[in-house]
């Protein structure tokens, strides 16, 4: 699986970061092709998570919306219902090949009714039509500027989330970790570009506990109507020294918290005239053997 994040900053620019794993049943890679998508329009951004195969389908019919608006910034939620679409259109190919094609019907005509199906395969067709889903789930981040401002939305499956009043998202096995953390740092749209670099270049390596996110990140920024863009190597190295601050920081803010505690509950113990306890346990030489067990009283 992965991680995406995608975060707005004050003056409506967007920061994205997300790493590059790819999984299987039988292994995981990380190939030469980023997940953050960027339209002809360098104005809108898609960064893509699950089914692979699936994926590929969606995209290549947003490929032909972006194309269309290579000059333009046409409304995020626009593309949003576009992906939805392709959604529909997939999920229906699949579920006519799964359930009708052994009846030699297309969908569209079992809807308008235009088959020869007796009452009971009707009935049966029916109630695997309700059931149905798709064994494969996909999720989407769709971001960036239009003539009303920024956004992020989330698409999972076919079902939108537009979050630009929290001003960030993340998609993936690694998403909870990364919104865990924009929360605990109380993130805005109100932070400057430098802050939501770091902080989302930060969500996106929390996501990085997850067995399935790869290590490798990419990182893109939106600051302006087509004014989007990969981040270059030498910015990533700053964020990558400037994280490894931020994690020695929190290690030195444990250790001195601990120490603090610690100091307390000694002074503490003293005041209540309470022992410490042992730092290790005993050995089995100091520990006293059990007694043996009264032999039982009960007669023959």
């Amino acid at each position: 699986m992965t991680v995406c994040v995608a975060a707005i900053a004050r003056h409506g620019a967007i920061i994205f970061a997300a790493d590059r794993m790819l999984s299987t049943d039988f292994r995981k890679y990380e190939p030469e092709a980023s997940k953050i998508l960027m339209f002809p329009n360098r104005t809108t951004f898609l960064l893509w998570a699950g089914d692979t195969a699936l994926q590929a389908e969606l995209l290549q019919e947003l490929a032909l919306i972006a194309r269309s608006h290579a000059s333009g910034a046409p409304l995020i939620s626009s593309i949003v219902e576009a992906y939805q679409e392709a959604y529909g259109r997939a999920f229906d190919r699949r579920m006519e090949r799964r359930i009708l094609r052994r009846h030699n019907v297309a969908l569209a005509d079992y809807r308008a009714g235009k088959h020869r199906l007796d009452v009971a395969t009707v009935k049966r067709i029916d109630r695997r039509i309700d059931d149905f889903q798709l064994r494969e789930a996909v999720a989407v981040i769709i971001a960036g500027l239009d003539a009303l401002g920024p956004h992020v939305w989330v698409v999972e499956n076919d079902e939108p989330s537009c979050r630009d009043i929290e001003g960030f998202a993340a998609i993936g096995t690694g998403a909870d970790a990364a919104v865990d953390f924009l929360r605990a740092a109380q993130y805005s749209p109100a932070r400057t570009q430098c802050e939501t670099l770091l902080l989302t270049y930060a969500a996106k390596k929390r996501g990085e506990g997850s067995p399935t996110v790869g290590a490798r990140t990419d990182v893109a920024s939106l600051v302006g109507l087509g004014a989007g863009g990969s981040v270059g190597s030498q910015v990533r190295q700053n964020l990558e020294a400037a994280y490894q601050v931020l994690l020695a920081g929190e290690q030195s803010a444990l250790r001195t918290a601990l120490d603090t505690l610690d100091a307390s509950m000694q002074t503490l113990m003293q005041e209540e005239g309470i022992q410490p306890a042992l730092s290790t346990p005993p050995s089995p030489a100091d520990t006293p053997a059990p007694a043996a067990p009264l032999a039982s009283t009960d007669g023959p």
